[in-house]
């Protein structure tokens, strides 16, 4: 997507917010019912074939619904920063000088 090509199904059970890893042969996304964070191998020479499919962790990942991903990976493709169970949210501006302010600088 987009352009020519068929489709082909990733997940078995359903999935939402799907982020391709750096590497170009995984695909992670969140599962359907019990929430997994699964990564489904894939190779896309000539098409797309998912090889294998597995759980990275379960867990209270919040799925924002928001047509992105609440998630991501870093850029090596190691590590996974994710926000889990939290609604609300604290924005701190100037996070900098207040820092300063509270340590007396």
């Amino acid at each position: 997507f987009p352009g020519p090509g068929g489709r082909s199904q990733v997940s078995t059970d359903g999935g939402v917010n799907p982020v391709w890893a750096h590497n170009g042969r995984e695909i992670c996304y969140l599962s359907d019912g019990p929430r997994y964070l699964m990564v489904a191998s894939v190779r896309t020479d000539p098409d797309l074939i998912v090889e294998s499919r597995e759980p990275l962790f379960r867990g209270d990942v919040y799925d924002t619904n928001l047509n992105h991903p609440s998630w991501d990976l870093s850029p090596n493709d190691q590590r996974i920063l994710a926000v889990g169970g939290v609604r609300r949210y604290i924005l701190v501006q100037n996070f900098s000088e207040e820092l300063r302010q509270r340590r007396g600088n």
